[in-house]
């Protein structure tokens, strides 16, 4: 870890097996390993950092090493995967297991929008920063360390400045990135820093053109899905108006990766309005171009020859990404224009529906449209 002396994560993963692992229980039920924990405790140590439970006290210390035998046990007969594992540790509490098979996890496969979550919800709850660390040099100080942390550190690090971002965005505005530190971070070759810079912006949720226009083009082009979904989630929390509109447009228009990418960012992003622009485009499947026709209302018009919409074809100096996004772009025009469906599209659209729906419907194209057009006749 090098740079790293405030999170032990070498230390964690190299602790001697036969020592036992003890886990602090609050009130509320949490359960997490702890170094020194009494009941009755508002804080205590872990392995990660301070975790601090100022109206969740400690209720009994559990010995569960042999939980942690059991579940090594288990991986070794393969009667359970090193994915599911580390859950299982994260909600015994096992800090120390769930971080080092989260770390082979990471070597096999960098890609794991869910690990990296997990990790930086624990990273919020665990201060591991050095007491020498002055209050108005805590945002900077795990920012700098971010870009030479491995990924797991990185999680548990960019969960705590999201922590120390949120808390100060109206308190303490002076203790929030820079836009020149976002801007730059956007364009890191490291993933992590990319991802670790859309978590940031989500927490501090500075609204400024150029940094939300990297956060689009982010959230529908990166290479990597962890990035993608942080990035489009950022986007939701600065003006969901917007990236709404953006991620429509893209859907309506651009082809494969980016177009399936904007489906999935409206069913989770989108909000409740991001229902009408997924069943419009829905309506477009299986109709031919060059095809006019009119769903619910409004005229739509599926062509396979559309100018794709690109970030990279708007100055964000001259605000055209939030003109054009004045309105429901689904509304816009004397029809609606939409790129011809491919089968995988499709499916994308679905499973955005579902998400959006918050539950497994199971309904098929067809009856997405009919149920649909019923509710909006009975609203």
């Amino acid at each position: 870890m090098g740079l790293l002396p405030a999170i032990p994560l070498l230390l964690a993963l190299q602790a001697n097996p036969t020592e036992p692992i003890m886990v602090a229980v609050t009130e509320s039920g949490r359960a997490i390993q702890a170094i020194d924990a009494s009941p009755g405790d508002l804080e205590f140590k872990t392995p990660f950092g301070v975790f601090v439970c100022p109206t969740d006290a400690v209720a009994r210390v559990e010995d569960r090493t042999l939980l942690r035998n059991r579940f090594l046990k288990f991986l070794e007969d393969d009667s359970i995967s090193r994915k599911v594992l580390t859950h299982e540790a994260s909600a015994a509490g096992l800090l120390a297991l769930m971080a080092e098979q989260a770390d082979i996890l990471f070597a096999e496969d960098l890609d794991r929008p869910g690990l990296f979550t997990l990790l930086e919800n624990w990273g919020e709850d665990l201060d591991n920063l050095p007491e020498k660390i002055k209050r108005k040099e805590r945002v900077d100080w795990l920012w700098a360390r971010i870009p030479q942390a491995e990924p797991v550190a990185s999680a548990f690090l960019s969960g705590r400045l999201q922590f120390e971002l949120s808390g100060s965005r109206h308190a303490d505005p002076d203790r929030l990135l820079e836009r020149s530190q976002i801007r730059k971070g956007f364009r890191d070759p490291s993933a992590l820093v990319r991802r670790a810079t859309a978590g940031a912006l989500a927490a501090q949720k500075t609204f400024d053109q150029n940094l939300f226009t990297q956060a689009l083009k982010a959230s529908v082009e990166d290479p990597l899905q962890s990035v993608r979904l942080e990035a489009a989630r950022a986007c939701g929390e600065v003006d969901r108006r917007v990236a709404r509109q953006i991620w429509t447009y893209v859907l309506a228009r651009n082809r494969s990766g980016p177009r399936q990418e904007a489906a999935r960012n409206l069913g989770r992003y989108g909000g409740r309005g991001a229902l009408d622009p997924l069943i419009h485009i829905l309506a477009a499947e299986g109709r031919k171009s060059p095809e006019r026709f009119e769903f619910a209302g409004r005229k739509i018009q599926v062509s396979k020859e559309i100018a794709p919409f690109g970030m990279r074809n708007h100055n964000p100096s001259q605000s055209q990404i939030f003109s054009i996004a004045s309105e429901e772009v689904w509304r816009l025009g004397t029809a609606f224009k939409v790129r011809t469906l491919e089968e995988e599209d499709v499916v994308a659209v679905l499973a955005a529906l579902e998400t959006w729906a918050g539950e497994t419907t199971g309904r098929s194209s067809e009856d997405w449209k009919k149920w649909y057009l019923k509710e909006r006749a009975n609203p």
